[in-house]
């Protein structure tokens, strides 16, 4: 797993740093940047495929890397019944737009320009019906 290749890699004295929103972490070689995610490695396509279909880990290995994405935050259902949406968007701004965590693709189910907590409120309910993590970013 991710954990045992970090660590060997720290006793290698190799330039590795833990990237929490991927659950794994990240070896630069050169120019080059390896991802490690769970069990996967960089060395095959599902490591990458992935990090690519989980839009939050995305949005944060861009940020990282300086390119301009929106803010956002990653919700689970039981985040949402436990009423800490409030607190989990405290930095964002409206308008919001909820989409998919992993299941969607081609803009299925994104919901833009959610003006108010409410609306917001309203939508989680329905949305955490049918997928147990959303994304929830700043509208632009």
């Amino acid at each position: 797993n991710a954990e045992r290749y970090f660590n060997s890699a720290k006793d290698l004295f190799l330039p590795v740093k833990s990237i929490e929103e991927i659950h794994g972490f990240e070896l630069r070689l050169g120019r080059r940047h390896y991802l490690f995610n769970g069990c996967e490695t960089p060395f095959n396509n599902l490591s990458s495929s992935n990090i690519a279909a989980n839009k939050y880990c995305t949005n944060k290995l861009l940020a990282h890397e300086g390119i301009p994405v929106p803010q956002s935050i990653a919700m689970n259902v039981e985040e949402f019944h436990a009423n800490q949406l409030h607190q989990k968007i405290t930095h964002l701004q409206f308008p919001l737009v909820i989409k998919p965590l992993l299941d969607g693709a081609q803009g299925k189910d994104v919901l833009c320009n959610i003006q108010t907590t409410e609306a917001l409120q309203e939508f989680l309910a329905q949305y955490f019906k049918i997928y147990n993590q959303l994304l929830i970013e700043e509208f632009h």
